[in-house]
């Protein structure tokens, strides 16, 4: 039990230290990227047809350094919780486990 939650936390140490996952780096399924063609407007008989014009693929919005980085410190503080849960769950068995063998003597 304790060997497989140093397992786990040396792999979430190593994913924050490289920010790579663990099956990219040991040769995982990867992501591609997919293109994306454009869609012909389709056309009625009846009538005419509105098409929404595009300038280009920067059209969306985009988001300010202040943004940016309250998504990086929000995706730190999680972090951080995911890990005191983490060790706050080994402490819990390490003394469940310490408490049951104290009491079979």
């Amino acid at each position: 039990m304790f060997a497989a939650c140093v397992a786990v936390l040396t792999a979430l140490l190593a994913v924050l230290a490289t920010g790579v996952s663990a099956s990219a780096a040991s040769g995982g399924p990867a992501v591609s990227a997919v293109s994306v063609s454009p869609v012909e407007p389709l056309t009625a008989a009846a009538g005419p047809v509105l098409v929404q014009e595009t300038t280009g693929p920067g059209d969306g919005p985009t988001l300010d350094p202040t943004t940016e980085a309250e998504a990086d410190q929000s995706k730190s503080k999680i972090i951080v919780g995911v890990i005191a849960a983490l060790l706050l769950v080994i402490v819990v068995l390490g003394r469940r486990a310490r408490n049951k063998k104290q009491s079979g003597k």
